[in-house]
């Protein structure tokens, strides 16, 4: 049995205005004939060409796609672990800095137990700088302050 492509003119059935699909021949002289067709034949329908592996050869593309996945992953496990080396310098250098805050810190503790000792030993004082003068006096041309009576 032959199938046939008819294009319909109309909608039909299921089928919609330009819609292809393939009939028998005899259904599809039936759609095609009379007063008002409501389809118009193509052609006949073409069997499907058979297809092998060997053609298409998709094996060997797949394994160059994975070769080359594999390289691109070397290369970003590469990078990661430079970044890690890296990384793991700056965080020695991290250790330095915080060794030589600690001792800092333990000196100025002493040398501030050095200076209470010498203040209850000796009863002096020191002297204090003044963190609030007191007003200033007002700048030739400054604008008055908000409020102020002149």
């Amino acid at each position: 049995m032959t199938r046939v492509l008819v294009k319909f003119l109309t909608g039909y059935s299921r089928y919609n205005k330009g819609e292809t699909a393939g009939f028998d021949k005899a259904k599809a002289e039936q759609l095609c004939s009379g007063k008002a067709p409501v389809a118009r034949l193509v052609g006949p329908v073409k069997q499907a060409a058979v297809v092998t592996s060997e053609d298409i050869n998709l094996l060997d593309r797949e394994r160059q796609e994975l070769a080359l996945a594999g390289l691109n992953m070397a290369d970003q496990l590469a990078s990661v672990e430079r970044r890690e080396r890296d990384l793991a310098v700056g965080l020695s250098g991290l250790d330095t800095r915080e060794q030589d805050l600690v001792a800092r810190e333990a000196a100025l503790i002493e040398r501030e137990r050095e200076l209470q000792a010498a203040l209850d030993a000796g009863g002096e004082s020191i002297e204090q700088v003044d963190s609030d003068p007191g007003p200033k006096e007002k700048a030739p041309g400054a604008p008055p302050k908000q409020g102020a009576k002149a």
